[in-house]
């Protein structure tokens, strides 16, 4: 059992979400998401990790209210501690860079706003947004983004296995 000062991944949050009980087709189990995402075959989690394909979510919604689509972050989870309120966590993949030169800082503040926006401030929105790297290309896009975080912008890049550390290890 994790000590009670960390954040752990919440099965219940996650899928107790609105957007998550009108959208279950939406809802997809993490080693999924990263291997569709880019991120190859993934069998760090437990297949009851599951997340909330935030993309998807508005590629539908896009659809439905005949508009263009948004730029969302591409999943999302519930989180718990000990005597805090549950937060939801906004993760983006960037499994296909090869060169963090590209990172568009603008592009990702509008993924996080629209997703927040599309999450409806239902739950409180954990204050780190995480991007997740390959391996190669992770101490790159740490320090990269590390010199562009603010006093309103808190990004952090992360491994798969550092964000596994970070939120599953249980």
């Amino acid at each position: 059992m994790a000590p009670l000062s960390e954040w752990n991944y919440c099965k219940n949050t996650t899928l107790n979400h609105n957007l998550a009980k009108e959208n279950r087709d939406c809802i997809v189990r993490i080693n999924v998401i990263v291997e569709e995402e880019g991120g190859g075959k993934c069998s760090l989690f437990k297949d009851e990790f599951e997340v909330l394909n935030l993309d998807k979510i508005e590629n539908k919604l896009a659809q439905r209210e005949k508009r263009n689509k948004r730029k969302t972050v591409d999943f999302i989870f519930g989180i718990e501690k000990a005597r805090e309120p549950k937060n939801i966590v906004l993760t983006e993949c960037k499994f296909n860079y090869k060169n963090v030169k590209n990172l568009d800082m603008t592009e990702l503040d509008e993924k996080r706003k629209h997703s927040s926006s599309l999450l409806n401030y239902e739950l409180q929105i954990f204050s780190t947004f995480y991007l997740l790297f390959q391996d190669k290309i992770y101490p790159e896009a740490y320090r990269k983004i590390r010199r562009f975080n603010t006093d309103k912008r808190n990004y952090e890049a992360v491994t798969i296995k550092k964000l596994k550390d970070k939120f599953f290890n249980f």
